[in-house]
């Protein structure tokens, strides 16, 4: 199963359409805060001489700072949506990023379930779009996914009824201590 990249953010619903996006801007923001924590971090510690596996740390936390500037850049510049609309019984979905636009509408009839996907713990939950090529696409209210259970049941009971689809909840991954 492939898996989009990007948890999509429920914005509107009016019963009849469902709308969806990529909150670029406020990930950049926090990618560019961790890149700035990290790399103040890295520099105090190339400073201090006692430090166990420097070599290490120092090259490592300069690569991880650069990684996620990239990613604030990237996030920055990249707009997604996805559009549920009933009255066409169609899915519109847009994604401009600096690698190019991806842009595509399919009718309802291109999509054969919805699923509810817990990632190894119970308090990340996503809303899972899947299309009959295997592709899926995550959605939620929030960057991480659904926090409440109930509300990513509620979620895909109304995407559901809109779009005449099953509703599978994939089994939880506990932690084992």
């Amino acid at each position: 199963m492939v898996r989009l990249d990007h948890v999509l953010v429920q914005q509107k619903s009016d019963g009849n359409s469902f709308s969806f996006a990529f909150r670029g801007k406020r990930w950049s923001i926090y990618s560019f805060i961790i890149a700035i924590a990290l790399f103040v971090g890295t520099v105090i510690i190339s400073d201090i001489n006692n430090v166990l596996y420097k070599e290490f740390l120092v090259p490592g936390g300069y690569l991880f700072s650069c990684l996620f500037i990239w990613s604030s850049i990237y996030s920055y510049f990249t707009k997604i949506e996805l559009d549920i609309v009933d009255s066409e019984r169609i899915v519109k979905y847009r994604k401009s990023s600096p690698f190019g636009t991806k842009e595509w509408v399919e009718d309802f009839n291109e999509f054969i379930e919805i699923r509810i996907w817990r990632p190894e713990r119970d308090s990340f939950l996503k809303v899972v779009l899947r299309m009959k090529d295997k592709q899926e696409i995550p959605l939620g209210t929030s960057e991480a996914g659904i926090f409440d259970l109930k509300q990513a049941k509620n979620i895909s009971e109304n995407l559901a009824t809109i779009m005449n689809l099953p509703v599978i909840e994939e089994p939880t991954v506990s932690w084992e201590f």
